[in-house]
């Protein structure tokens, strides 16, 4: 009975560390846990199986890896993020398993063969004890600081091959050796081989960091770039507004002359008319928002413009403090890339199209609520919402919005629903 549960044990165990490999690496696709519920009660029975009932073959690590594909399916990221994670944790395990025995069998001086022994309960408790210390380490190393920029597929298929077809092999010659011939070979010659299947795991996981480290980088000068681009366009915008506020100044002495002139000649209709014009021409000229900070009127203006044009109703409320103490760049991109994204979802609306925004601080949190109509079409990838728009380079928009976000350890939250996408933004700007 102790053996049993021992044995329970270290299989709880295994399922568990895949588990947070995968939920750490692979992001979330849909709120529930129950996918995760499942896979977690599946992959325990699978590893039971030869504790219940001793079939004559039963290829337990293959049916494993396939019960892990079948869970990433209900994971965010790319097919070759899933292969990836999945190759490399089962060749992590694979190399624990051949590595830890007979290192603790030339520690101990206990045979190779008692470790491995379910009946002799002293040692297996030792060797299960070592290689699950040692996988939980291991496992949380890999699992650690996740990035969320997924690299292109070519990059992706270089990381790719070294973990597949070193699972592949690992299982070859598991199913030969073992299965086959029930050829035992000597310590060292396992560890030989442990060691360089856990090297192999160990470059091929060094080279994906390296990699999508860089990846990484690359995305954020190209966010970078343009937040500049995009603040230098509001920043000369600005400057046009001041313009034509001093050329209405100087303007205004001129109209009114005019329109006194056609009242005194009793030309109401023509006066109603000059007025009509002069009314027009000024509403495409003045700063339709008045917030209170200058960032938020100028963006806020000119993509309300922008919507209007396109047939969107916008309705936008917006009180803040001249300054925010929040960097005027940062601020920028987060409010030209959200209303950027709502005007090109509610465009896609063919009946009465909507953007609501409502920008406000309360106890000093910004808080920055969009809400647009939607068709229900969305691109999620590695967690994120993208641009369903040919061509480009997608999702950099919302990444740097949640980097922005993390930057000032605040809260962003979307809401994707059937006809509508909501996005909800809380930064503290109390101070820096």
């Amino acid at each position: 009975m102790k053996s049993i549960i021992l044995e329970l044990t270290a299989n709880a165990l295994d399922i568990a560390v895949l588990t947070f490999l995968f939920c750490k690496r692979l992001p979330r696709k849909y709120d529930s846990v129950l996918p995760t519920v499942i896979f977690v009660l599946a992959g325990f029975f699978l590893e039971c199986v030869p504790l219940i009932w001793s079939p004559s073959f039963y290829p337990m690590e293959t049916i494993l890896i396939l019960a892990c594909f079948i869970y990433t399916c209900f994971r965010g990221g790319t097919w070759l993020h899933k292969i990836f994670w999945v190759s490399v944790s089962f060749v992590t395990i694979f190399a624990l398993a051949m590595i830890i025995s007979p290192t603790l069998s030339l520690v101990t001086g206990i045979s190779v063969k008692e470790l491995n022994n379910v009946s002799n309960f002293a040692d297996r408790a030792l060797y299960l004890a070592s290689a699950n210390i040692v996988k939980i380490i291991v496992f949380y190393i890999i699992a650690k600081n996740p990035r969320k920029t997924q690299f292109n597929r070519v990059t992706m298929l270089l990381c790719l091959f070294i973990p597949v077809i070193s699972l592949v092999f690992g299982n070859l010659v598991h199913k030969v050796y073992v299965y086959k011939y029930s050829f035992v070979p000597i310590d060292g010659l396992i560890l030989l081989f442990a060691g360089s299947y856990l090297l192999i795991s160990v470059v091929s996981i060094v080279l994906y960091e390296i990699i999508e480290k860089d990846s990484e980088k690359m995305v954020y000068l190209l966010a970078r770039e343009n937040q500049y681009a995009t603040m230098s366009r509001y920043t000369d915008q600005i400057k046009n507004m001041n313009s034509d506020i001093q050329t209405w100044q100087h303007d205004m002495k001129q109209h009114l002359g005019c329109l006194n002139t056609l009242i005194e000649q009793k030309d109401i209709e023509g006066a109603e008319e000059y007025l009509t014009r002069l009314t027009d021409k000024a509403r495409l000229s003045y700063m339709k928002i008045n917030s209170g900070n200058y960032i938020a009127d100028a963006v806020l203006s000119s993509k309300i413009r922008l919507a209007t044009e396109k047939g969107i109703k916008v309705e936008c409320s917006a009180s803040l403090p001249e300054d925010l103490r929040l960097d005027d760049v940062d601020f920028c991109s987060i409010l030209s890339n959200t209303l950027d994204n709502a005007i090109e979802a509610a465009e896609k609306v063919m009946e009465s199209p909507y953007i609501n925004c409502d920008i406000i601080t309360i106890k000093n949190q910004l808080i920055i609520e969009i809400e647009n109509s939607s068709n229900g079409k969305y691109k999620c990838r590695g967690g994120v919402y993208e641009s369903i728009k040919s061509g480009g380079i997608h999702g950099i928009g919302l990444r740097q919005v949640q980097s922005i976000v993390d930057k000032y350890e605040g809260f962003c939250s979307i809401d994707a629903g059937k006809d509508r996408f909501k996005i909800s933004i809380s930064i503290p700007v109390g101070g820096r």
